[in-house]
C-alpha cells in the first residue's frame, strides 16, 4: 500500500471516529452555524435597541442657579428650543421637587459678558445619550443668543470669525468601520477552528493511546509520516468545516440584517471584494492548519488526554489574548507584529479585507512565517510518531 492510499486511509478512518462523535458535531456545526451567529445577533439587537431607548426616552433635566429670573429665562428658553426640535425632555426649576431623579442639572451662573452654564451628568450609557441630547439644545441656546448679541452690536457672524473650519466625513462605511467588523470576524473564524480542532486532535492523538488502537495502528508496514499527514488531513478537514458553517451562519446573519439597515448593506458591500478574498482565503486556511498541526503535535506527544488538555489550555488562552489583540482596531501589522504567528495572520486578513495600503510585503512575510510554524510542528508532530514513547499509555 502506498504512503497515500495509507493517508487516505487513515484519514477516512479519523474522519468516521470524529463523526461518530456527538460533541465534534455540536463543535463543528450546531456551535458556528447557529450558536454563535444567535449570540452575536442578539447581542447586536439588544445593543441598538439600548441604544434606541436611550436616544428616544424621557429626560428630566434640572436648571439651578442663584438668580431667579435668569434660571427661569434659561429654563424657558430650553424648554422652548427642545419642544420645536422634538425632544421628550422636560427641563424644571429649583424650586420643582425633582432632585435625584434628574438626568441632568444644569447650573446658571452669571459672568461678565453673559452667563456660563455648568451641566453634570453621569457617563454611564445612558448619561453619554443624555449628554448628546441636552448638549443639543444647549448649542440651540448658544447659538440665539449669539445672533442676539451681534444684532444688538450691529454685526454679522463672519466679521468676528475670519477663520471657518468646515469638517467633512469622506470615509465609506467600509473605511469607518473595516477594521473593528473585519477584525472580529477574523476572530471568530480562527477561534472556532482552533476549538474544532482542538477536540478532533486530541482523540486521533493522546485519545487513541488511551484507548489502545495506537499500538495496533503503528504496527501496520505503514509509512509514519503517512499516518501523521491523514490524521492531520481529517484535523483540517473539522477545523475547516468549522470556518464554512461559521460563515455560512454569520453570513446568513447579516445578510439578514443588511436587509434592515443600508448603513451594514454598505459596510458589506465594502468589505467583500473578491480580489481581497482569493488572497486572503487561502491565509486563513492556512492559519487552521497551522493550528491543526500545532494541537496534534502537541496531542501525540502527551501521554494522556488528559495532559494533552492541560497542555493545550495554555495555548488556547495565548491564541485568545493574541486574537482579542487582532481584533483591536489600534493593533496594526508592522515589524513588531509581522513575526508573531497567529497575530499577523489575522492582521493580514484584516489588512486585505479592508484593502490596507502598503502591506503586500509584510503579507508575505506572516504568509512566510506561518508556513514556517507549519512545517516545524509537522515535523514534531511526526517525530513523535517515530519515537517508541508514542507506545506508552
Amino acid at each position: 500500500m502506498s504512503s497515500f492510499s495509507m493517508a487516505w486511509t487513515v484519514l477516512r478512518k479519523e474522519l468516521l471516529e470524529a463523526l461518530r462523535d456527538r460533541r465534534t458535531i455540536v463543535l463543528t456545526i450546531f456551535v458556528p452555524l447557529i450558536l454563535y451567529p444567535l449570540m452575536v445577533g442578539s447581542f447586536g439587537f439588544f445593543t441598538g435597541k439600548k441604544q434606541l431607548d436611550d436616544q428616544s426616552r424621557a429626560l428630566a433635566v434640572r436648571v439651578a442657579g442663584d438668580g431667579a429670573d435668569q434660571v427661569e429665562s434659561v429654563r424657558a428658553d430650553l424648554q422652548r428650543l427642545s419642544d420645536a426640535a422634538g425632544e421628550d425632555a422636560r427641563y424644571v426649576g429649583a424650586e420643582h421637587p425633582l432632585r435625584r431623579g434628574a438626568d441632568a442639572v444644569v447650573h446658571v451662573a452669571p459672568v461678565p459678558h453673559g452667563l456660563a452654564l455648568n451641566v453634570e451628568y453621569q457617563s454611564t450609557s445612558e448619561g453619554r445619550a443624555t449628554r448628546l441630547r441636552v448638549g443639543e439644545t444647549l448649542r440651540d441656546l448658544v447659538r440665539e443668543h449669539e445672533a442676539r448679541r451681534l444684532a444688538e452690536l450691529g454685526l454679522e457672524k463672519a466679521q468676528i470669525e475670519p477663520i471657518t473650519v468646515v469638517w467633512t466625513d469622506v470615509a465609506t462605511p467600509a473605511v469607518a468601520h473595516g477594521r473593528e467588523a473585519a477584525g472580529m470576524l477574523v476572530y471568530f473564524l480562527l477561534f472556532l477552528s482552533f476549538t474544532a480542532c482542538l477536540s478532533v486532535a486530541i482523540d486521533v492523538g493522546a485519545g487513541e493511546k488511551e484507548r489502545g488502537t495506537m499500538e495496533t495502528l503503528l504496527t501496520t508496514p505503514a509509512n509514519r509520516g503517512a499516518l501523521f499527514a491523514g490524521k492531520l488531513m481529517a484535523v483540517v478537514i473539522v477545523g475547516c468545516s468549522s470556518v464554512f458553517f461559521s460563515v455560512l451562519g454569520m453570513g446568513g446573519m447579516v445578510m439578514f440584517g443588511a436587509t434592515q439597515s443600508p448603513q451594514l448593506a454598505a459596510l458589506v458591500g465594502g468589505l467583500l471584494h473578491w480580489e481581497a478574498l482569493a488572497v486572503a482565503v487561502p491565509m486563513l486556511l492556512s492559519g487552521v492548519l497551522l493550528l491543526a498541526s500545532s494541537t496534534l503535535a502537541i496531542s501525540l506527544r502527551a501521554e494522556s488526554a488528559k495532559q494533552a488538555q492541560a497542555t493545550i489550555a495554555p495555548l488556547l488562552m495565548v491564541v485568545v489574548i493574541v486574537l482579542i489583540a487582532g481584533a483591536t482596531p489600534a493593533v496594526r501589522l508592522d515589524w513588531s507584529t509581522v513575526f508573531v504567528p497567529v497575530l499577523n495572520l489575522a492582521l493580514s486578513v484584516r489588512a486585505l479585507i479592508t484593502t490596507e495600503a502598503n502591506q503586500w510585503v509584510l503579507i508575505a512575510i506572516a504568509e512566510v512565517v506561518t508556513i514556517a510554524g507549519i512545517v516545524v510542528t509537522i515535523r514534531l508532530g511526526a517525530r513523535a510518531l517515530r519515537s517508541e514513547r508514542v507506545l506508552g499509555r
